[in-house]
């Protein structure tokens, strides 16, 4: 009978280094869970704008479509009256058909977003979503250095991104050191029955080693490839980089160039707009201007209000990805009437 206990010991340091790898990749990993939990908040910021937006111009829509109907119902008068001619009425009739269009085709994407918003919290598909209230945006944004610091330093996928760098590289540290022999150390116990009826016991202690008998085929080869892994991962990680960078810069200048125009339509273009609305309605009423002027100065001042609720929207989406990029929180909850947060 015989027991025989054997065991490799890696030499050079090969077991610290294939523990610091598996460590790194553990870390890696974690980041990227991080990296994906921001990706579903900004997902979800993202869908909470664009119900927003719909919900607004909705209402726009619906108020574009009242004043078409009241101006439809005084050409109609008009034009029994003789003042107005029959072709300005059955213009405001397709437009008022159009804008009946309109609205059903936002119903059905305000349904839509509605819906997958829905999903996105995990609740009924057909909950019903209250009208979205817009957070408090910061009075602008930080220095763009300072974002793209808090970027570089904060992002989970970057970080994920150096730890398969530095995972990579202990990987071909380890490798470069295949060449070296591993240990083999063993005991063997044995013991056999004597013709005396006594038994033989015997013990003994082997050592041994392992020797790359073809280097430059396998444990070379080896190496390089885990080089060129090492290699592919830091670009990697430096395309990232630029890649958050790139887009800190362009989500920097989108929220200048928001604020800029939205105070732009705030002060000059809406004012204006509301002016040449009245005036519009005044000569209508006094019979200087026609159905069709009042239509176009009526549906005018719409567009541009639609046109701040589309920066406002822009301007939500752009912080929340901001907020993706750097882990930090720049906007307060925002809810729904209560139903989504």
């Amino acid at each position: 009978t015989q027991l025989q206990i054997m065991q490799m010991v890696p030499v050079a340091g090969k077991t610290g280094l294939a523990v610091r790898a598996a460590r790194a990749g553990a870390e890696a990993e974690a980041e990227r869970t991080r990296e994906m939990a921001q990706d579903v908040r900004a997902d979800a910021a993202m869908r909470f704008f664009d119900l927003y937006q719909a919900d607004a111009t909705l209402g726009l829509m619906r108020e574009g479509r009242r004043l078409l109907g009241e101006a439809l119902r005084a050409g109609e008068a008009m034009y029994a009256s003789g003042s107005t001619p029959q072709a300005v009425v059955l213009r405001a009739q397709v437009e008022l058909a159009r804008m009946d269009e309109a609205v059903l085709r936002m119903e059905g994407m305000r349904a839509t977003m509605a819906s997958a918003l829905n999903a996105l919290a995990e609740l009924p598909l057909d909950a019903p979503v209250g009208t979205p209230t817009l957070p408090a945006f910061p009075a602008a944004p930080p220095p763009v250095d300072s974002l793209e610091a808090l970027a570089l330093a904060r992002r989970p996928m970057l970080a994920a991104g150096a730890l398969d760098a530095a995972q990579r590289d202990l990987l071909a540290r380890r490798t470069a050191r295949e060449i070296w022999p591993d240990l083999t150390l063993g005991v063997i116990y044995g013991q056999r029955p004597m013709p005396d009826g006594g038994t033989d016991r015997m013990a003994s202690f082997m050592l041994g080693f392992t020797l790359p008998l073809t280097p430059g085929s396998r444990q070379r080869q080896m190496t390089s490839e885990a080089r060129a892994m090492h290699a592919e991962a830091v670009a990697d990680l430096a395309a990232m980089r630029l890649e958050t960078r790139t887009r800190i810069g362009a989500l920097a200048a989108e929220l200048t160039r928001t604020a800029a125009t939205r105070r732009h339509y705030q002060t000059i273009l809406l004012p204006e707009l509301e002016a040449a609305t009245g005036s519009a309605l005044s000569g209508y009423r006094a019979g200087q201007v026609d159905l069709m002027t009042l239509l176009e100065s009526q549906m005018g001042l719409i567009a541009a209000r639609q046109e701040l609720v589309r920066l406002d929207a822009e301007t939500g989406k752009a912080w929340a990805e901001l907020e993706m990029l750097t882990t930090m929180t720049f906007l307060a909850a925002a809810s729904a009437d209560g139903a989504t947060r």
